[in-house]
């Protein structure tokens, strides 16, 4: 269902109304009254883990929500549900109180009335840039620029010296500092990947510049040009298991072919999830490792050792 959002965001460039699809709901009926409602969204990327705490798109989703149905009576606190199945650091559910909610929408409104002020000031962030088109355009845009290299704590006057870039002693980081590098990582790495294009093309379109030229690299892996043609040449020549490798299919393989919990799970080995990072208020267990436990009581036997 389309929710209207209008109300908080306002008009969009052809004063058309603004709003949002919302995948799933679960709200009060004319007759019976639910203290809580539900607002669900299915996240089919993979690439970026999509959490529901304090999701901004979801609250305005939740808003929109409660503009669609103005006959019934709100409810004290809206459930946010995520699901992202193609990630695993994605998803999971988070609760806003109403009045919460409210305030949120009064926040939005100032800053989306601030947005139409020809003079507003670009406030760059993994959320602000990720749509806008100039961000692939080299040199487009000076305070996107500027904000990733402030991601590593560079300015650009580090890159016109003749050292490398000083880059932040990772031993010496805050843990706040830290987490936000990692947190814009693919930001950073995505840049990173598109200077290196530029300069590549630009070389090869104007010739070798600043001390550097492109040459061919090393070329990609060797492959049958036509299978079945390779075949007929190699049966003429070899045994079959001189030509072929066999091997069993996957365990996931094996679930399409007997049927999801069919093949015994004694013979299915798994290893453990790899920890990923998500927000405190996520409803997953946090990891302890019982070892980090062990070593701070070894610490401790050695340092009572000493005195």
């Amino acid at each position: 269902m389309r929710v209207d959002t209008t109300p908080w965001v306002g008009p969009d460039d052809d004063r058309k109304p603004q709003g949002g699809t919302v995948d799933y709901f679960i709200i009060s009926s004319p007759t019976y009254y639910l203290e809580e409602w539900v607002l669900s969204d299915l996240k089919y990327g993979a690439g970026i883990a999509v959490s529901p705490v304090r999701n901004k798109q979801q609250k305005i989703y939740g808003l929109g929500l409660l503009n669609s149905f103005p006959d019934r009576q709100p409810p004290k606190r809206l459930r946010i549900i995520i699901d992202q199945p193609r990630n695993s650091a994605g998803g999971g559910e988070w609760v806003i109180e109403i009045d919460e909610l409210l305030a949120f929408g009064e926040e939005v409104k100032r800053a989306a009335a601030a947005t139409r002020d020809p003079d507003a000031p670009c406030t760059p962030s993994e959320s602000a840039c990720q749509w806008c088109p100039l961000t692939n355009i080299d040199g487009a845009c000076p305070e996107h620029e500027a904000w990733k290299l402030n991601l590593l704590g560079l300015e650009f006057d580090d890159l016109d010296a003749d050292d490398e870039p000083a880059l932040p002693e990772i031993d010496g980081m805050t843990p706040q500092r830290r987490r936000y590098i990692n947190q814009h990582a693919h930001l950073i790495t995505k840049w990173l990947k598109r200077l290196h294009a530029e300069e590549i093309h630009d070389v090869i379109t104007k010739g070798p510049a600043n001390g550097v030229k492109a040459v061919s690299g090393r070329a990609p892996p060797r492959k049958h040009k036509d299978e079945k043609a390779s075949e007929a040449w190699l049966n003429k020549r070899l045994k079959r298991e001189q030509i072929f490798h066999q091997q069993l299919i996957s365990v996931a393989q094996l679930d399409k072919v007997l049927g999801k919990g069919v093949f015994p799970k004694s013979l299915v080995a798994q290893g453990d999830p790899k920890p990923v990072l998500v927000p405190v208020e996520d409803e997953r267990p946090a990891i302890i490792r019982e070892t980090e436990f062990d070593d701070l009581d070894a610490e401790d036997d050695a340092f009572n050792d000493d005195f």
